[in-house]
């Protein structure tokens, strides 16, 4: 694996790890809801 192909992958797998991250913390804190649900 070339060093493109390695950092390709990481973009995208922390991308897609952070989706989700970011939906339920900066989402809430932008609309002045609760950080955590319950």
């Amino acid at each position: 694996m070339t060093w493109r192909r390695i950092a390709a992958f990481f973009v995208f797998t922390t991308a897609v790890f952070w989706q989700p991250v970011l939906r339920e913390i900066v989402m809430p804190a932008a609309t002045g809801q609760p950080l955590l649900k319950g």
